[in-house]
């Protein structure tokens, strides 16, 4: 199992990720998504929440948006006693999916992966049960199977959370080449921290200093159901 620090120290531009797990004393679960960006269009974003508690990535400069559809999105979302995290628009169709009686799995069937070649970067998602006997969470990848008209879709299920144990899936492997390599192989299991702050911390100090945008960090206390939310941005 790989420390937080360990693993990002390995690998230069993760992109978008999602983290899920326990704390050391399984009182709590833990939440994190980050983005990265190396283009301006990319940087120009923040996190916010709103009204009802859903991260939003939002531009830090309006005038300077850029392909909207593609950076600006629900990114954290509740339905019921559920937790959904994506890096694009497909929160929303796993929500509309889960209202209308699908599984998470269902909802994203027929998602593909984004359209921006030649990149074609993968959607890639979670979804926390809070209302399962023993706490369940599911990571996913959708890309490209080698062009772009064929797709690959893994789903990854953990039930229950074990202790000090996360599970961090994200969008890159690395750049070679002028070329980027889609995340590849499980999610990487990852040693978690007893508290939100250092949960938070240990990320957003070990993601690259120069690509780093925001990050939105969370906690669930598993018996009473407390959350806690802390978010940074690199623009404000």
């Amino acid at each position: 199992m790989k420390t937080i620090e360990g693993y990002f120290k390995t690998i230069n531009y993760p992109g978008r990720g999602i983290i899920v797990g326990a704390n050391k004393t399984l009182t709590e679960i833990f939440i994190a998504y980050f983005i990265m960006g190396r283009s301006e269009n990319s940087k120009n974003r923040i996190f916010e929440l709103d009204e009802e508690k859903n991260l939003t990535t939002k531009p830090f400069k309006k005038e300077k948006v850029e392909n909207e559809e593609l950076i600006i999105y629900r990114a954290v979302a509740k339905f019921k006693e559920k937790i959904v995290i994506s890096n694009g628009r497909h929160t929303e169709t796993i929500l509309k999916g889960l209202e209308n009686g699908k599984t998470f799995n269902e909802s994203l069937n027929k998602t593909s992966f984004e359209e921006d070649p030649p990149i074609l970067t993968p959607r890639i998602s979670a979804l926390l049960e809070l209302d399962e006997p023993k706490i369940k969470y599911t990571l996913s990848i959708i890309k490209s199977n080698q062009n772009e008209t064929s797709v690959k879709r893994f789903f990854y299920s953990y039930q229950p959370a074990l202790k000090a144990t996360g599970h961090l899936i994200h969008t890159y492997m690395k750049k070679e080449n002028n070329e980027t390599n889609s995340f590849f192989g499980e999610p990487i299991e990852l040693k978690t921290p007893e508290t939100l702050d250092d949960f938070e911390k240990e990320i957003w100090n070990s993601l690259n200093q120069e690509n780093k945008i925001s990050l939105f960090t969370m906690s669930i206390n598993i018996k009473t159901k407390e959350e806690k939310t802390k978010i940074i941005n690199k623009n404000q």
